[in-house]
């Protein structure tokens, strides 16, 4: 990696060639869609739920400036001071201090600049759970396993497979695999779109 140098800020940093560049900001996690019609005939990831809360980690590669920003937050978007002694502070402390590597050189190997990845907190473990590329558009599931299942641990998947109407009967029975509460989301990343307003097709079911 070389002479590469990593920042925590939060702030606008002028850079080692003298341009002045705004960071990007820390986005919120999307909210639960109720599961209902808008996932049927959807192939569709079923997913044990993480929780409402979590750690956000921003990676901001420059390689132009041979630099890399990483800005941490919660799920709310407020941004964290990894110095404090709160416990996600402590979390993002750890990760940059001990991970982080592993997701820069991850996002260096498929030609990724920025991401957000989103960490539920399992047993005081970051579980990822979903990684934005950009301000309309979320790795699908599947990269988030395959790709950076290699380096972390992710979401517990349950089924894979298309949400016909037996399929729906049997999530709402919450028998075997389909029981407790549980999070859906496409294999392919879709938005939702309600009065001119799009966040992810991304749904609970809460019993």
């Amino acid at each position: 990696m070389g002479n590469t140098r990593f920042n925590t800020t939060t702030k606008t940093k002028t850079l080692s060639s003298g341009i002045s560049e705004q960071l990007p900001a820390i986005l919120k996690y999307p909210n639960f869609l109720p599961f209902n019609d808008h996932f049927k005939g959807i192939f569709c990831y079923i997913i044990r739920h993480y929780g409402t809360d979590g750690l956000s980690v921003l990676i901001y590669r420059q390689p132009q400036h041979d630099q890399v920003v990483v800005i941490c937050g919660d799920w709310k978007g407020n941004k964290l001071d990894i110095t404090n002694d709160s416990p996600f502070a402590k979390l993002a402390h750890n990760f940059v201090a001990t991970e982080m590597i592993k997701f820069y050189e991850m996002m260096r190997l498929i030609k990724i600049e920025q991401a957000q990845f989103f960490f539920a907190v399992v047993k005081d473990n970051l579980i990822l759970v979903d990684v934005q590329l950009s301000l309309n558009k979320m790795a699908g599931p599947g990269m988030v396993n395959d790709i950076f299942g290699k380096i972390c641990p992710t979401q517990e998947i349950l089924k894979i497979e298309i949400l016909d109407e037996r399929v729906i009967e049997q999530i709402s029975r919450g028998s075997g695999a389909y029981e407790g509460n549980l999070i859906f989301k496409p294999s392919r990343f879709r938005n939702y779109e309600e009065s001119g307003q799009y966040q992810p097709l991304i749904s609970e079911l809460i019993r």
